[in-house]
């Protein structure tokens, strides 16, 4: 990823109050982001719906290729 992409996101992401930012007062001047309350929940339940793609991973690709088939 490109800096200018990375930073876009992350501006994004704050904007968005996925992630928030601190910014150090005096040198060096490094940035914390850590993620909100809401965005930590969105993880509690993503990750099993991750966990489940993974599992069935062979029916998604089937699913997919149904679906390219039909669009020709």
């Amino acid at each position: 990823m490109q800096e200018g992409t990375l930073c876009r996101t992350l501006q994004r992401l704050t904007e968005r109050e996925l992630i928030e930012r601190e910014r150090a007062a005096h040198f060096p001047f490094t940035t914390t982001y850590w993620l909100t309350p809401p965005a930590r929940e969105l993880l509690t339940v993503m990750v099993p719906a991750a966990e489940w793609a993974r599992t069935h991973s062979e029916l998604l690709v089937r699913a997919q290729q149904r679906r390219k088939a039909s669009d020709r």
